[in-house]
């Protein structure tokens, strides 16, 4: 008489196995898309019926790509994903993480290859990280591929407010060209101009002043952005009833390197 507990086992036994060997192989697709070889990535993918592996308490080997800017990765996983709009977010999320690095040539792939991943919240995300960071480039390519300019992500902060906190003018102007409003407002009642005047960024303070910033608006503490302006430049243009606005001399986002794209 057979034993049914014994092809139990083995059967619990083999799947255990076939489950070892596919986890191993997943793990070393996302090692090889992290470091960008490329011949791994190719050789892992071959004979696979999709490239979305999904390996615990780790990122998809096209955000890790994204992330470390491999742009030959992120083609390859890109041309081999075979549900492309489900993966619409994680896409997106790609898009944040080439967004914060500067890695403008990978947002124009994505642009190219998923234009629905940048109508997603996330990719609202990304625009804020790129603002953030000073990534003008970067900004360019997301509101090229139709990021909304004023898109608020999941964690409320709005692109022309970071943008004029992280001190580059070159930002807030992509945002401004693109359609952003000069007179945005967070939870505090703070407009952009009130960050730039603060940051001592008189750039900024040019751009958002001829976009039509409104001088005498008031945060929730009453102050208004001239209150704490640092710069002589702008403790002067903030004035009420100022005009017309003169460009600054020396804007400060003239003397940044051109690497921080």
């Amino acid at each position: 008489m057979e034993n049914p507990g014994w092809w139990k086992r083995a059967g619990a036994c083999f799947t255990s196995c076939a489950r070892q060997r596919s986890t191993a192989s997943d793990e070393a697709l996302l090692d090889a898309a992290e470091q960008g070889d490329l011949h791994a990535v190719r050789t892992l993918l071959a004979g696979r019926s999709r490239s979305a592996v999904s390996v615990p308490y780790r990122e998809t080997a096209l955000v890790l790509a994204a992330h470390h800017g491999h742009e030959e990765v992120v083609q390859v996983l890109l041309a081999t994903d075979d549900r492309p709009s489900a993966n619409s977010d994680r896409v997106a999320t790609a898009l944040v993480r080439a967004a914060a690095n500067g890695h403008f040539s990978i947002i124009h792939l994505i642009a190219t290859a998923r234009p629905q991943a940048f109508l997603t919240e996330t990719a609202a995300l990304a625009l804020t990280r790129a603002a953030q960071n000073g990534r003008h480039l970067c900004m360019r390519q997301l509101l090229r591929g139709g990021t909304p300019a004023d898109a608020r992500p999941p964690d409320g902060g709005l692109p022309a407010l970071f943008a004029a906190a992280a001190n580059d003018a070159r930002c807030v102007a992509e945002l401004l060209k693109a359609g952003a409003s000069a007179n945005q407002v967070d939870d505090n009642g703070r407009t952009p101009l009130h960050y730039a005047s603060e940051a001592n960024e008189d750039g900024c303070v040019y751009e958002l002043l001829v976009a039509g910033a409104d001088r005498n608006a008031r945060d929730r503490a009453g102050r208004a952005p001239r209150d704490d302006a640092i710069s002589e430049y702008a403790c002067v243009v903030l004035l009420p009833g100022h005009s017309p606005v003169r460009r600054p001399q020396v804007a400060g986002s003239a003397a940044r390197p051109a690497a921080g794209h």
